[in-house]
């Protein structure tokens, strides 16, 4: 799987060439624009209000805690679960922060937020929330099949729409 047309094939999308990502396949899920590119075992995901022609700036950047990247240890400032209410401190057992900033992640307490992070499948590797908008996934192709992807995509559409709301009320 190089480009990841098999994981996509129940969403409408085309190909187009964009000045920073390069080839991507780009179409709309329930009024929301989705960018698919597969490269090196990876399938990128971008959902929501993003310009493919330069690059975002990605405000939150999770990763999922593996056997090859472990979760830090408690009280580290990449512990997601150290801002998080009691409803998601399960989350902390799941994610962590790859980079920090604020001490505080307000996003990550929005309830489609939260759901949507417990919802994903496991073939999630590392996720980011664009500051303008937007998320952005990677997914192990190679554990990945067609449901789990749109499943996924579906969940990262709710916590756009979520996050638009939220930015609009601001």
């Amino acid at each position: 799987m190089s480009d990841g047309n098999d994981l996509t094939a129940g969403f409408d999308l085309e190909d187009r060439n964009t000045d920073f990502f390069g080839p991507v396949r780009i179409g709309s899920v329930d009024g929301v624009q989705i960018a698919v590119q597969g490269s090196g075992g990876i399938l990128a995901v971008s959902v929501g209000d993003i310009n493919l022609d330069v690059e975002q700036l990605t405000e939150i950047y999770l990763g999922v805690a593996s056997p090859s990247s472990p979760l830090p240890k408690e009280g580290s400032e990449q512990r997601i679960d150290r801002f998080l209410d009691e409803e998601g401190k399960a989350l902390g057992r799941r994610y962590f922060l790859w980079a920090t900033g604020p001490s505080d992640y307000p996003q990550l307490r929005i309830p489609e937020v939260r759901d949507g992070l417990a919802a994903f499948s496991d073939t999630i590797i590392e996720l980011g929330i664009y500051e303008d908008g937007g998320l952005h996934l990677d997914i192990a192709a190679a554990r990945a099949d067609r449901s789990s992807v749109e499943r996924d995509v579906r969940c990262a559409i709710s916590m756009a729409k979520a996050l638009d709301r939220e930015r609009a009320t601001a």
